[in-house]
């Protein structure tokens, strides 16, 4: 048999067994038993080296000692050739050997050095970082809040690498105690949440907190000294087109008690308009826009669009590439699937019914004019009771369209519409197709032009203007409605 043409394959191991090196086989009658002798005393002295590594290292020589395996007759062949045109001496032997353990030596050595590094370097921790959803207010925050209470988003966010603070179900409001956290309020922040920031931390896990308090109470100083201890703070603001945040802020800013702190909670959508003018109203702090200029000053601040996938801001939010969320994704689309109607109830974005304002300028005005007795009838009742005594009582047409139709109106004026179009257009340009990455023309007059579709949608069903509130009472049927309401109050009251 040639020398070196055939490597035995090591023995299989056994727990607990020690394996010995592979064996060179050998049969040339040059290699003397002197030489033999030396050859197992250098394979001893070299088997602690290669062998005997933790169970890691084990398993990374194997692959390297596989490769020498498979190149090893390449080596044979040019060792062959060499030798038989040298004499055959247990030194040439020797060196070869020698050589061989030498360069297995090495590659052991090097891919140990490569384990270890490999394995300092997944034991450090992984980066951490705080979202915070500011909102603002009317871009759809109470969707995603209410889809925070779900276990179903709780389980995801989790597999997420994601934590909630507790807030509501805690019995309080996460704008309480958040600004109780942030120092703001002279109080201490709550015990339960100190102690999950510290399970966050040591845990490497992400915080997730959404409130719309934010788009305007902005404590900038005092949110980055809470969340030091994070790798990094990010900002989201949801975007919405100005003419549509404009009328549904109307409804925001009307409030359930007859007096409020608001003097414009009683009034209507034209007077406020006129009042505080478009562009004043497009310079309000509760505006996405102003809310994400604030915010940049200070952090990383990423846009959310509200009027992706439909408007479908819950979708929009957690299959966002700012969360990273797969999972939470994954499972808000297969809650969406079936089509169960108990929960999607709760995730579904409501906007107040035009009607309920309409029933709420109208009650209000009859409320400063003292047709309303307001210590016997809340703002709420007050709207119910118009309701029902305008579907009793008065010949109206089929559905709710018709009860609305049935109340004269006044709406902005043609040039302060022309106004609203060209500010809401302007927005558009500059933010909306910027964070949406519309870098072409074609992008940019698509989105245009969907905003104008939508705004002329809104228009011709008068979501621009308000009740006529003089002329309806001055109606006789409807003060006779408000003598019943009062009546109707008073036997409640007593």
């Amino acid at each position: 048999m040639a020398l070196f043409e055939t490597i035995s394959a090591p023995p299989a191991r056994r727990r607990g067994h020690q394996s010995s090196p592979p064996a060179y086989t050998d049969d040339s009658a040059a290699l003397t038993n002197s030489s033999n002798s030396d050859e197992h005393e250098h394979h001893k002295s070299n088997s602690s080296l290669i062998y005997n590594q933790t169970a890691s290292c084990k398993s990374i020589l194997m692959i390297g000692a596989a490769l020498m395996l498979f190149t090893f007759p390449l080596a044979q062949k040019n060792f062959r050739s060499h030798f038989y045109l040298r004499h055959q001496s247990q030194q040439d032997t020797s060196g070869i050997k020698t050589q061989l353990t030498e360069a297995i030596t090495t590659a052991a050595a090097a891919l140990t050095e490569e384990a270890t590094t490999i394995s300092v370097k997944s034991s450090q921790p992984l980066p951490t970082k705080v979202i915070l959803h500011v909102g603002p207010h009317k871009t759809g925050s109470t969707a995603i809040q209410s889809s925070l209470q779900l276990d179903l988003y709780h389980k995801s966010l989790a597999s997420d690498n994601y934590m909630l603070l507790p807030g509501d179900q805690m019995g309080y409001s996460m704008k309480t105690a958040l600004s109780r956290c942030l120092n703001f309020s002279g109080k201490k922040c709550p015990t339960d949440i100190m102690k999950q920031m510290k399970k966050a931390r040591s845990n490497s896990h992400n915080i997730l907190i959404s409130s719309e308090q934010f788009d305007y109470y902005r404590p900038m100083k005092q949110i980055q000294a809470f969340f030091k201890h994070f790798d990094s703070i990010q900002i989201v603001v949801v975007y919405r087109r100005f003419s549509e945040w404009l009328a549904s802020w109307y409804g925001q800013d009307r409030r359930n008690h007859w007096k409020d702190w608001n003097p414009s909670s009683s009034m209507n959508f034209v007077d406020i308009v006129t009042k505080k003018g478009v562009r004043g109203w497009y310079k309000n702090d509760r505006y996405s826009i102003n809310a994400y200029n604030h915010y940049n000053e200070y952090f990383n601040v990423s846009w959310l669009s509200m009027h992706a996938n439909k408007g479908d801001v819950v979708e929009n939010f957690f299959c966002s590439s700012v969360l990273n969320a797969p999972n939470t994704c994954n499972a808000n689309a297969d809650l969406k699937r079936t089509q169960n109607a108990s929960l999607m109830k709760k995730v579904k974005y409501n906007i107040a019914p035009m009607m309920m304002m309409a029933y709420d300028e109208i009650v209000t005005a009859a409320y400063d004019q003292g047709l309303i007795n307001g210590t016997a009838i809340t703002r709420n009742d007050a709207r119910r009771f118009l309701y029902k005594y305008q579907q009793n009582h008065m010949q109206l047409g089929e559905g709710k369209e018709a009860a609305y139709n049935e109340f004269p109106k006044i709406c902005l004026p043609e040039e302060t519409l022309e106004e609203l179009l060209t500010v809401s257009l302007e927005a558009e340009r500059e933010y909306y197709s910027s964070f949406l990455q519309h870098s072409n023309a074609t992008a940019q007059t698509q989105g245009e032009e969907e905003l104008r579709h939508k705004f002329e949608k809104m228009k011709s069903g008068n979501a621009f203007c308000s009740i006529d509130t003089r002329s309806v009472l001055a109606d006789p049927k409807w003060r006779k409605a408000f003598n019943e309401m009062n009546k109707e109050g008073n036997e409640n009251d007593e």
